[in-house]
């Protein structure tokens, strides 16, 4: 399946996160593919009704664990919709083990009998890549993942900016380094994630996580 045969929707902790994944998508991935990003889902519901939806959807799911429950509770909204739909849960690893959190809320949802009463989805598990395959009949599937930044953004942010300027070392909190950094350089906060985007190239960690991000929008191995 060629990019693009399908569109994915990424539900994210905030705008930071926005900010950062699209960036990685466009700079480092260099995937050439377009992307809105949402801070509401009605305006994601409406692209999608008017068929004017992008190719990737990033979606501000108001913290943790909001990003879950609100991915759940729109993928329902697909269930009736005929394709496959590629749906990814993006947080912070310090909030604990995201994918088990979102299959257990996917459960819980699925098996609560006034949101099931019309159809009965099946789920299936596909752990190597922590993904959830949620099928309604054979024309109508809905692929569910989740995806770690380690630790957090927040951390590597400002662990990767007081390597790069030692002056920031004095401050203690990641709002109190992020915030000295943006007055430092005189630079906006979608400016720095942006810039440490940039810091984070050939970081181990960086590289493994964007390998695993462009695997989940490809999906091309899906049986």
């Amino acid at each position: 399946m060629p990019i693009g045969a399908y569109k994915t929707i990424i539900f994210c902790e905030g705008k930071r996160d926005m900010i950062f994944i699209k960036e990685v998508v466009n700079c480092i991935l260099t995937l050439n593919l377009p992307i809105k990003l949402y801070s509401k889902t009605s305006s994601l519901v409406n692209d999608i009704r008017l068929e004017r939806q992008a190719e990737i959807s990033l979606v501000n799911g108001k913290g943790f664990p909001g990003c879950i429950k609100v991915a759940i509770h729109f993928s329902r909204d697909l269930w009736y919709k005929e394709g496959l739909h590629n749906i990814g849960v993006i947080a912070d690893s310090d909030k604990g083990p995201i994918y088990q959190r979102m299959v257990q809320y996917l459960i819980k949802y699925i098996n609560t009998p006034c949101k099931s009463h019309v159809v009965h989805p099946e789920i299936s598990k596909l752990n190597s890549r922590k993904t959830v395959n949620v099928s309604v009949g054979e024309s109508h599937n809905i692929l569910l993942w989740a995806l770690e930044v380690p630790e957090s953004l927040e951390i590597q942010m400002s662990r990767v900016l007081k390597r790069k300027y030692p002056s920031l070392r004095k401050y203690k909190t990641e709002d109190e380094i992020l915030a000295a950094a943006c007055d430092k350089l005189n630079i906006t906060s979608e400016e720095l994630v942006k810039l440490c985007v940039r810091l984070f190239e050939n970081k181990p960690w960086f590289e493994r996580w964007c390998n695993s991000l462009v695997k989940r929008i490809r999906i091309n191995n899906r049986n």
